[in-house]
């Protein structure tokens, strides 16, 4: 069972803007898996457009990054992806 207050896809999911790599972004795109669906972890879960680049992320990227603590994860061989609400941005 996912930890709503960790898990990346739950966190992700009440986020009002992303931060990857120091640059901010709205989803393009997010999924998020029903725990007893099934799923591959190749699947892309979330997609972001940034004013450098365009990113996704698979299932298995999100679920294997570590976390920071307040909304931040370390995605391996990728860099840091931080989940903001509106609560922290005002």
């Amino acid at each position: 069972m996912r930890n709503p207050n960790t898990d990346i896809l739950d966190v992700l999911e009440r986020s009002d803007m992303i931060q990857f790599n120091g640059e901010y972004a709205r989803p393009e795109y997010l999924f998020v898996p029903e725990e007893d669906a099934p799923s591959h972890p190749d699947d892309v879960v979330l997609e972001l457009s940034m004013e450098s680049a365009e990113e996704d992320f698979t299932l298995a990227e999100l679920e294997n990054a570590k976390p920071l603590g307040e909304g931040a994860y370390l995605l391996e061989n990728r860099g840091l992806l931080r989940c903001l609400s509106s609560f922290i941005l005002h």
